[in-house]
């Protein structure tokens, strides 16, 4: 019976979680790739690549099995950190991240892998990329940042913070793989 009610809680969040990305899909479709000003939400993430080089120490991938099993709301992320930017180098690092209200709630391990990011004032932006491209990481970085950057430019924004984006779904479009991300520039 114990099973049983933790797969009924199980496929409950999931139900709840899959209704959320429909809803946030339609949205998508009507914001148009349009910038907006909101608060992000505070996620707690896990790292496992850098760049094309997959991390393998034995307590992230404990850490990324933690988020990947304990959580129903698990979402795939991308992060480009602030520093790179700063210095025109573009490494895109892929993870996955919860809410940081569900590390508690589903009562998750943090080690020296998992790091936080925090809620504060950021630049969002949904954008849809090919999940297969020729040249990807610089489509991928037009894609992600070029609008946005676009946006802060004309409004004298400046960016505050590491770049998150998180996998809102994976899709087929006209015989193609694409996905929606939706991307959080902290801003000042």
């Amino acid at each position: 019976m114990e099973t049983i009610d933790e797969q009924i809680y199980y496929l409950s969040n999931l139900r709840h979680r899959l209704k959320d990305d429909l809803v946030l899909m339609k949205k998508t479709d009507e914001l148009n790739q349009q910038c907006y000003i909101r608060d992000c939400v505070a996620l707690s993430y896990v790292l496992y690549q850098r760049g094309d080089k997959i991390l393998t120490e034995p307590d992230r991938v404990m850490a990324v099995q933690e988020y990947l099993y304990r959580s129903p709301e698990v979402q795939r992320m991308y992060l480009i950190r602030k520093e790179d930017i700063e210095n025109d180098k573009f490494t895109l690092h892929a993870g996955w991240a919860v809410k940081r209200s569900d590390v508690d709630k589903y009562k998750m391990k943090e080690n020296e892998y998992t790091e936080r990011y925090e809620k504060r004032k950021s630049l969002l932006r949904v954008v849809k990329l090919p999940v297969h491209a020729e040249n990807h990481r610089m489509h991928v970085k037009e894609s992600l940042l070029k609008e946005s950057f676009t946006y802060m430019k004309e409004h004298h924004l400046i960016i505050a913070g590491d770049i998150i984006g998180i996998v809102i779904a994976n899709v087929e479009e006209e015989n193609r793989q694409m996905q929606y991300v939706l991307i959080g520039i902290p801003i000042e």
